[in-house]
């Protein structure tokens, strides 16, 4: 399967790095227009494609979903998502 630029260490730590700052883009515009999109999620059963580092399937688990299943093309986001949201 081919890799994207996620899978190369270098871009994936300055990435982390964005992503771990309050005030990124993610947690003041992407997620918040998002989720007044989606419908209620207690009992529902979620695949996240592209669930990068495992913050929406997180939501959803707070959210009351029954189970989610979050797949993503690189190996890095998947171990992270692993390792910030055991489970």
């Amino acid at each position: 399967m081919k890799q994207n630029i996620y899978d190369n260490n270098t871009f994936f730590e300055k990435y982390q790095e964005i992503r771990a700052r309050e005030y990124n883009y993610n947690n003041l515009l992407e997620q918040p227009n998002f989720f007044t999109l989606i419908p209620p999620l207690k009992y529902k059963v979620v695949l996240d494609i592209g669930c990068g580092m495992g913050d929406f399937a997180a939501y959803c688990i707070s959210q009351g979903a029954k189970h989610v299943t979050g797949i993503d093309i690189s190996s890095n986001m998947v171990a992270n998502a692993k390792k910030r949201h055991n489970s």
